[in-house]
């Protein structure tokens, strides 16, 4: 295998991992993780404190291995999800997936990390598709899960990185709580049951959208509507 050779330019870095799955080496482009300066490979030692700090609730480790992460993410929901319109919600149900998963890892099991997690997460979106359960992610964590970090408790949905963040980091903060049930109020009933569905967990748009029984493009579009109409309140 060619090997890669990252040029210093910061403390965050670009580099490839290659790890292989069922007989096949698959290299992914990741991005976020310390690599000290002179080196070619990842540093090992590092991805294991990450995950360490994770585990105890260090937020700015959560959100580091996230982002690693990310195209790891992406690339299982790419093969196992085919419905378009649903990859924002696998994308969350993805994230909370691979933050059990660091809970769940077991850093003496001489396992590397990014083999266990993407068997994590290829088993679970498999029983999706296969309708073994429906946004199964087990009550244990959910989006509004507290993670305890330095700065205080953080709700688990500020730690995915996504166009939507500031205003779903906002909705949960504990201390704009009371706001954003004003805001919540100056909403259509139309998009404040779009939001409740979604974040109380009954289920996915797309789920909403049968139950309604209408396009999940027009649950989609009342989604989108909603969240703009809460960031212009907050």
């Amino acid at each position: 295998m060619k090997r890669t050779r990252p040029r210093w330019r910061t403390t965050f870095r670009k580099l490839f991992w290659s790890c292989g799955i069922s007989g096949r080496r698959t290299r992914y482009f990741e991005r976020g993780l310390y690599l000290q300066k002179g080196k070619t490979t990842l540093d090992y030692t590092y991805l294991d404190e990450l995950v360490r700090r994770g585990q105890q609730g260090d937020k700015a480790a959560l959100e580091t291995l996230l982002l690693a992460f990310k195209p790891l993410l992406w690339s299982v929901i790419g093969r196992y999800v085919y419905d378009r319109g649903a990859l924002e919600d696998a994308y969350q149900e993805a994230c909370v997936v691979f933050m059990e998963g660091v809970r769940d890892f077991a850093l003496e099991a001489g396992v590397y990390f990014q083999t266990f997690m993407r068997g994590r997460l290829v088993n679970y979106f498999l029983k999706r598709r296969e309708g073994r359960f429906s946004t199964s992610v087990t009550g244990a964590v959910s989006l509004d899960m507290p993670v305890e970090g330095e700065d205080g408790a953080v709700a688990l949905i500020e730690l995915i990185l996504d166009e939507r963040a500031d205003v779903e980091g906002a909705c949960v903060a504990s201390e704009q709580r009371k706001a954003c049930l004003r805001a919540l109020k100056k909403l259509s009933p139309g998009q404040r049951e779009v939001l409740r569905w979604q974040y109380l967990g009954k289920g996915t748009l797309s789920q909403l959208a049968a139950q309604k029984g209408v396009s999940p493009a027009a649950v989609t579009q009342t989604h989108k509507r909603a969240l703009a109409a809460m960031k212009r309140y907050l």
